[in-house]
């Protein structure tokens, strides 16, 4: 409701007057710019829309040059919320009713207000003016930048492009450097701290490659691997048309031949089409060339069914397609329910055991297998079988007892003692797990390959695969197999083969002792490292493949290897002191072997137990000063003070030699 008082300013127009006189029905208001005074009828005064009582201080500043360089469509809202705030004041008798009124007008021409948002409109009208009614959104005013030098930004992007291949530092070790270098140049600018850390949050936006510049260095890695472009769907369908063969670590701790506790590496192969693991083997840390090329051979051999397994569990009752599989090939009566696939293409990487091994060549050569090779540093070539290695980890892995985690951050206190399993042992129950489980479960990635939307296993995908391509049984005859073990070239002379301390003869090398050998006199000898009572040698001709047993392979009933006999021939050099023969291994190993049976199962180890490798440093060094120290706290009965001596009886005490 208006009231008129003595001395109130109001505006006309965008003109302050103030009342000077009430009298009746006329008002005498003077113009505080001119002086000029006008009279008013008192019922025109309250009435007129023109005239806005209250906040004139603030409407001087609202001059109709202020709207010119306004947008257009923000004058003009500006002046139609001052006409609807206007009108209502002047035809509504209370506040609420006003602000009613005004979101009323709106939402009939389509402008939806609510009356909380009115009056706050109408409460900025009478605090700013006009001017608190242009929205502030519509201006476009653009912040003020101190960080616009081009030569700054140059500079923290090299330094950005060089921290991809090194260690993570801080950003404050980042703009240290830059400001290092701008200084030697002389332009460092004068930036406050936080303009500097804005610049470098700018810059590492700005490219892809600086995401992860301060995060963690193996997820840097990973992401300069990623090719470009898009991922495609592979469309392989035949079974063996792409198998992939890859090294990893398996993340628990085993108990390797000999009773120490080592670290274990699985080489496995997947087919791409079934997402099947035909073939896996365990090896301690550091695979040999022999286990890739006896994974090729694996992979066209069916793993046996255990005993004591159900029948579900067979190949020929798993799959619908099995009696069929059965009737073709007689060697899956037997066989677990894990598919048999004959690599046609094996995707390889640069390992060692694949670039620098002859006898994973051969093999390969052998079976009429196409290798190619993976890019260098591109995980993402072998995708799948990487996601494989997350899966044997997630569901597999940190089930076991030894487990140490996917890395050094996640491991536990005193891992070793926790080692329950043998390596033979985890090889059996890594194979139940691939038949049991991974074969079996449904995999979100099979899902478009055949069924649609409906998840697949491996074995359902193969029996498909199976009925679509085919089946052709290639089963290995002994002289392939032993065409695909490593290489070795030795002599061959009237006493047999010698190799490792080890000697190997028979009747046949009789012939190939007198005929002339190779230039260097050395003749190819293949070996099996996880089995050393047999090594094989093929005759000149290539037709004929002779077995060639140890001297002594008849005092040993089991397969063993050379780190066994290796840990056999110490015990016989302390059992004979230090004359031991190359029979005293044969029984030494013999019965470490024995042992090993009657003992059983590993029991969890203590610390204890674990034997752990020494070195040996000189007696003058500061290393062998320091474990003489070490053992004189453990042992303070056993020092010797430096004014005693020692004598055949004990010690006495020289007391002419004691200090003061």
């Amino acid at each position: 409701m208006r009231v008129l008082r003595l001395g109130q300013k109001l505006s006309v127009d965008q003109r302050v007057y103030r009342v000077e006189s009430v009298g009746g029905a006329h008002v005498v208001l003077r113009e505080l710019a001119t002086g000029e005074v006008t009279a008013w009828q008192t019922n025109a005064l309250l009435t007129d829309p023109r005239v806005c009582f209250g906040g004139v201080d603030q409407m001087r500043l609202c001059s109709a040059e202020i709207f010119e360089w306004l947008p257009e469509a923000a004058r003009e809202a500006a002046l139609e919320w001052q006409e609807d705030v206007c009108q209502a004041a002047a035809q509504c008798r209370s506040v609420r009713e006003a602000d009613e009124t005004v979101a009323g007008w709106r939402c009939a021409r389509g402008q939806p207000t609510t009356v909380r948002h009115a009056r706050w409109m109408r409460q900025r009208y009478r605090r700013f003016g006009a001017w608190g009614l242009v929205d502030q959104r519509r201006l476009g005013r653009r912040r003020r930048r101190h960080s616009d030098d081009p030569r700054v930004r140059e500079v923290l992007d090299q330094l950005l492009k060089a921290q991809a291949r090194r260690s993570t530092v801080t950003k404050s070790a980042v703009i240290a450097r830059a400001k290092l270098e701008l200084a030697r140049d002389g332009g460092l600018p004068r930036w406050s701290r936080a303009t500097w850390y804005r610049v470098l949050d700018e810059v590492q936006q700005a490219r892809q490659e600086h995401r992860y510049a301060f995060g963690m260095a193996d997820t840097r890695r990973s992401h300069r691997a990623k090719p470009s472009g898009q991922y495609r769907v592979s469309q392989v369908v035949r079974p063996g048309a792409r198998v992939l063969f890859d090294v990893h670590r398996l993340d628990v701790r085993a108990i390797l031949p000999g009773g120490k506790v080592g670290s274990v590496d699985v080489v496995a192969a997947l087919d791409v089409a079934t997402r099947s693991i035909p073939a896996a083997v365990l090896r301690p840390r550091g695979a040999k060339a022999v286990d890739a090329a006896v994974l090729l051979a694996q992979c066209a051999t069916p793993l046996p069914a255990r005993p004591g397994w159900p029948q579900a569990l067979r190949l020929s009752h798993a799959l619908a397609h099995g009696q069929d599989l059965t009737a073709v090939d007689a060697r899956l009566a037997a066989a677990a329910a894990c598919p048999v696939i004959m690599p046609a293409t094996v995707v390889v990487d640069h390992d060692k055991i694949y670039a620098e091994s002859a006898a994973f060549r051969s093999a390969a050569a052998e079976l009429s297998i196409n290798v190619e090779w993976a890019r260098p540093f591109t995980p993402t070539d072998k995708a799948v079988l990487e996601r494989a290695f997350g899966t044997v980890r997630t569901q597999f892995s940190q089930f076991l007892a030894g487990f140490t985690g996917g890395r050094v951050a996640m491991r536990g206190d005193d891992v070793d003692s926790h080692a329950r399993w043998t390596l033979e042992q985890l090889q059996d129950v890594f194979e139940e797990w691939v038949v049991t489980i991974y074969q079996r479960r449904a995999h979100a990635g099979l899902r478009s390959v055949f069924g649609g939307d409906v998840d697949l296993s491996p074995n359902d995908v193969y029996d498909l695969a199976v009925a679509y391509a085919g089946y052709v049984p290639l089963p290995l005859t002994a002289e392939q197999f032993v065409r695909l073990l490593p290489i070795q070239r030795r002599r061959i002379t009237h006493e047999g083969i010698r190799w490792n301390n080890r000697t190997y003869n028979c009747d046949e090398l009789t012939e190939l002792a007198k005929a002339p050998g190779p230039r260097d006199q050395r003749w190819p000898v293949h070996v099996n490292p996880y089995d050393l009572r047999q090594v094989w040698v093929i005759d000149p001709t290539g037709e004929r493949v002779i077995t060639v047993p140890w001297v002594y392979a008849g005092l040993v009933d089991q397969p063993f290897t050379a780190e066994m006999y290796t840990q056999a021939h110490q015990r016989a050099l302390q059992r004979r002191a230090g004359h031991a023969q190359e029979r005293d291994d044969a029984v030494e190993l013999q019965a470490g072997l024995l042992q090993h049976l009657v003992d059983g199962p590993a029991p969890m180890l203590t610390p204890e137990h674990i034997s752990l490798p020494r070195t040996r440093v000189p007696e003058d060094s500061a290393a062998s000063q320091r474990q003489r120290a070490r053992q004189a706290l453990r042992h303070p009965a056993r020092v010797m003070r430096p004014w005693e001596d020692e004598t055949e009886n004990g010690r006495r005490d020289a007391g002419d030699d004691r200090p003061g």
